[in-house]
Order: C-alpha cells, then sequence, then structure tokens
C-alpha cells in the first residue's frame, strides 16, 4: 500500500465511505467519479501531499469533505455533481500546482473562501450552477486563467437582499432573481473562454473594460436580457465564437469585429436587424450565422437576401459559410430543386478552367423533431467521376482528383448521428462571377408582419417540434411544424 499510486473506484454504486489514506502517501491519483453513495471522505485525503489528481464528479450524496486540505501536489479538482456539497474546504499552504478547478453543478456551495486566492497559477475555473452570487475578487486577479465559466449564477432576488436571513428561504422561487455581480475583469489577459449563461445580465451589467481581455477567443452570453450587444465587444483583438443563444431581448446585431467567424443567434425571438455579414463574421476558415428559430428577423430580411450577401462580402475567401434562418420553401434564385435530402447535378465541361465560376450554393428545409436538443445538418459534397472515382469534400476529408474527369456533384444533407433531424427539400445553384455583378449592396427591410408568421408565433408554446433550413428564404409560412432555411456556399 504505501507504495500504491492510483486508485480507481469509478462507478462504485455499493461504496458508503472512503478507506484510511495515511497507509497510501504516495497516492498520485484518486479516483471516485459515480460513486453516489458516498457522504463523506476520511480525512486523511486532505494530507496527501503527492496526490495530483481528485475526481469526485458526480458523488451526489457527498455532504463534506475534509476541514482543511493541504495537498501541495494537487494539479486537478474535479467536484461536479456533487450536489449535496456544502461547503468548500479551507486550502492550506500555496497549493501553487492547482490548474482546474471544476465546480459545476454543486448548487449548494454559496461561499468561495477567500484563502483560494493562493492558486494564483490556476488555469480552469468553473462555477457554473453553484449557489455562488457575488463571485470573490480575488478571482478576477488570477493571471493565469484561461477558462472562467459562471453558466447559470445568478444574483440574489430583490426581496431576499431585505429579508432577514430566516425568511430567506422561505421565499426561494417567489421573486425574480437579481444579475450575477460581476467586478472589473481588467487582470483576466489570459483568459481565452469566459461562459456568462443565464446569468440573468440586463444592459450595462456587463463590465465596461471586457475589452481588456486580449486573449478572449470564445464568449458565451447566451440566456441573458440585454436589449443590445455592449459596445465593448467590438475591441475584442481575437474573438472567433460568439454565443448568444435565447437572448429574448436582443433587438439588433450590429457590426462586430471581423475576426468573428461564428455568431450564433438561435432564439433570440426580439431580433430584428442584423448588420452585413462581413460586418459580423469573418471567412478565415468556416464562417456561420445560426438563427433558428428567429421570427423577426426572418420577417425583416429574407434568407436568401443574407446569402447574397455573403455572396458580395466574402466571393475571394474561397472557403464555406452558412447561414441558418426560419423558412419553408426553396428560394427560385437555386437553379435546381429536389425533395428529400440528395440533389445530384451535372458538371459543365472544362469547369476547372473556367475562370467565372466561383463555387455551389446549396440550400434545404429541415426540420427538428426534438427541439429540445440544438441538433441541425451538415452538408456534405461528393464529385462522380466517369471512372467511378470520387472526390469528396464535408469539412474533413478532400479527395485529389482530376476535374476533367468529373461530370456530376451530389450534394447530401444527412447525418446519421442525428436521426431527429429531417430534411423536406434542397436545392443548389452553381454560382459564377455574373451572379456577383447582378448583387447589388442589399440592405434589410422591413415588411409588413405576415399573418401566417404571427400564427407560427402564437402556436409556438404548443409546439415540439421545430424546422429549420439552410440558405435564404421567404417569409416563413405557416406550417404543422417550425421550419428552417439551411444555406451553405462552398467555394471553388
Amino acid at each position: 500500500m504505501y507504495k500504491l499510486k492510483v486508485i480507481n473506484l469509478e462507478g462504485s454504486l455499493n461504496l458508503i465511505k472512503t478507506p484510511d489514506f495515511t497507509m497510501a502517501p504516495d497516492l498520485e491519483i484518486l479516483v471516485l467519479e459515480g460513486c453516489t453513495r458516498i457522504v463523506k471522505v476520511h480525512p486523511s485525503l486532505g494530507v496527501l501531499k503527492r496526490l495530483k489528481l481528485l475526481n469526485l464528479r458526480g458523488c451526489k450524496s457527498l455532504r463534506s469533505l475534509p476541514t482543511k486540505i493541504g495537498m501541495e501536489s494537487l494539479e486537478i479538482l474535479i467536484l461536479l455533481g456533487c450536489s449535496n456539497l456544502v461547503r468548500f474546504p479551507e486550502m492550506e499552504g500555496k497549493m501553487e500546482c492547482l490548474k482546474t478547478l471544476n465546480l459545476s453543478a454543486c448548487c449548494k456551495v454559496e461561499n468561495f473562501l477567500e484563502n483560494l486566492q493562493q492558486v494564483e497559477n490556476l488555469e480552469e475555473l468553473d462555477l457554473s450552477e453553484t449557489s455562488i452570487r457575488e463571485p470573490p475578487s480575488f478571482i478576477f486577479q488570477l493571471n493565469n486563467l484561461k477558462v472562467l465559466s459562471f453558466n447559470g449564477c445568478k444574483g440574489p432576488s430583490k426581496l431576499q437582499q431585505n429579508l432577514p436571513s430566516p425568511f430567506k428561504e422561505t421565499q426561494i422561487g417567489r421573486t425574480s432573481s437579481m444579475p450575477l455581480m460581476l467586478p472589473s475583469l481588467s487582470s483576466l489577459s489570459s483568459l481565452r473562454e469566459l461562459t456568462l449563461r443565464y446569468c440573468n445580465l440586463r444592459e450595462g451589467d456587463i463590465p465596461s473594460d471586457i475589452f481588456c481581455l486580449s486573449s478572449l477567443t470564445d464568449l458565451d452570453l447566451s440566456g441573458n436580457n440585454f436589449i443590445s450587444i455592449p459596445a465593448s465587444l467590438t475591441r475584442l483583438p481575437k474573438l472567433k465564437l460568439l454565443m448568444l443563444t435565447n437572448c429574448k431581448e436582443l433587438k439588433s446585431l450590429p457590426e462586430l469585429l471581423t475576426s468573428i467567424s461564428r455568431v450564433c443567434i438561435d432564439g433570440c425571438a426580439s431580433l430584428e436587424v442584423v448588420a452585413s455579414p462581413s460586418k459580423v463574421s469573418n471567412l478565415f476558415d468556416l464562417a456561420s450565422i445560426k438563427a433558428i428559430n428567429c421570427y423577426r428577423l426572418a420577417e425583416n430580411i429574407k434568407a436568401l437576401t443574407l446569402l447574397k450577401k455573403h455572396l458580395k462580402a466574402f466571393a475571394n475567401s474561397r472557403q464555406m459559410f452558412d447561414v441558418i434562418i426560419p423558412g419553408s420553401e426553396i428560394p427560385e434564385w437555386f437553379s435546381q430543386h429536389r425533395g428529400g435530402s440528395t440533389i445530384r447535378i451535372p458538371l459543365p465541361l472544362n469547369i476547372q478552367n473556367d475562370s467565372q465560376w466561383i463555387g455551389v450554393a446549396s440550400c434545404c428545409i429541415f426540420v427538428n423533431d426534438d427541439a429540445s436538443r440544438d441538433k441541425f445538418i451538415n452538408c456534405r459534397a461528393v464529385i462522380h467521376c466517369r471512372n467511378s472515382g470520387q472526390g469528396g469534400r464535408n469539412g474533413i476529408q478532400i479527395f485529389d482528383v482530376s476535374m476533367e474527369e468529373c461530370d456530376e456533384l451530389e450534394l447530401s444533407f444527412t447525418d446519421p448521428d442525428v436521426p431527429c433531424v429531417k430534411v423536406k427539400k434542397c436545392g443548389v445553384r452553381m454560382v459564377n462571377e455574373k451572379d456577383l455583378e447582378d448583387i447589388k449592396e442589399l440592405h434589410s427591410h422591413a415588411t409588413h408582419r405576415s399573418p401566417n408568421l404571427e400564427d407560427v408565433h402564437q402556436h409556438s408554446a404548443d409546439n415540439d417540434r421545430s424546422i429549420d433550413s439552410i440558405g435564404s428564404t421567404s417569409l416563413v409560412k405557416r406550417k404543422p411544424n417550425w421550419m428552417q432555411n439551411f444555406f451553405n456556399f462552398i467555394m471553388r
């Protein structure tokens, strides 16, 4: 036992308590993940000086840890899903090796001890779905922090703030929560990922110095209540992904940094205006605007308009992009239409030498049978050749074939791993330089509200199926299910 370095008891459902660890002083890895009946761990855990990984994920009956922990070699501490854990232990010493601390779904943990500020080398901190309402200021002084998540953390309710403590518990659920209170972010210069999902943030609640996050690439603000995007977001130089899903009060998506490659605005029910795509996302690799169930946006700007704006802005990038927005019909602009999920079109002779040819635009109408799951489809392109060979492109693999031997293009909008998404119809168009000449600089224009679209809104609460489409589309017409248009463009 003295030389034991690893103990893995993952999924031991009948384990109620842990052994005395003084017999294993050299222990480096302890995994108790999924031991759902453990109520407490032996106090000797706190003196394992060589322990590097402690994984207690999903120990939902665990109520307490040793009062003090002095595991000076600890690098990773995972307490995710310890839903009955009430108090975080006191850290002894500096614990300079700790890199990852995950308290996600420790919903009874309210206080985060100030002495934890000694973990100055911490890189990942997840406090999602805890009861921490006002994060301690030292978190925002951790210069090495790279990933920070407060998913689902909200401030106390307005009524509870003024109640004596004995009455607060009885009022839970009766009043709306205050927003998560965030201090200055200026010291987090190494932060790459910041998650503030469902933190009840309203207009002005995001610190104005968020632009100081010079290393930030991923920002998730989904499920919050602000009306407009903070102007300071336009000054994040490395931002690639912006998540705004279910920001139901958001009314407009203005010009953002051109470094952003993906913007998700699904479920932004009040969204009416989106800036020109070239000012919302940049096409370094794959750019997309994902606007599932944004019905007001579909009223004010046709999906085909968005697609054409993309074509105009990104014609010279020779990459891929897509647009997803509510719709129910394949626009006539797509010269070839088919029912189902697959379409084949002949390739013109000598297409490889055709300097006017730019790429292929495609569109499909799809429905998601399980609206609770955020799923959608991909477009896979296969080039058929006369000698029975194939050249394919699906974002992952490219086969090197001579275009002179290729005579047919097949586009498929299916994904066997996502059975809940069904494609109703699809269309395709070969895009050339003349198409660009015909595309004027299009601006979103307001239209009269469609009675059919109002019907869709009125029936949305009773509808558990979601229909989407890729590409551009006309206004949403009333259908038994919600439909979306998915538009995809593959450059030559």
